[in-house]
């Protein structure tokens, strides 16, 4: 948006994304899910998705199931988080 709008380089990099429709980009997904935001890929107004730090363990057990059963449909945006630190400390 920088670049299109501003015809600027931006002074930030992105945020990484998971998709979890790719196997590696789930399992490093499920293997954090404690630390990350997970949304619905055509989700809106924050339904259908989990804040991992603000989730219980239960929470997050039923999550896993949905994400193993219809991975396509979950992604890890790129918002920031404990796992993106060093992503914002550089």
């Amino acid at each position: 948006m920088i670049r299109f709008y501003l015809g600027e380089q931006p002074i930030l990099s992105n945020i990484p994304t998971w998709q979890c429709r790719k196997a590696e980009d789930l399992s490093y997904v499920l293997s954090n899910l404690e630390l990350m935001v997970v949304k619905e890929v055509h989700g809106a107004g924050g339904y259908g998705m989990l804040v991992g730090p603000r989730s219980t363990k239960e929470e997050r057990d039923a999550f896993r199931q949905r994400l193993l059963a219809n991975p396509a449909q979950l992604y890890r945006p790129g918002h920031p988080g404990a796992v993106d630190l060093p992503n914002l400390c550089r």
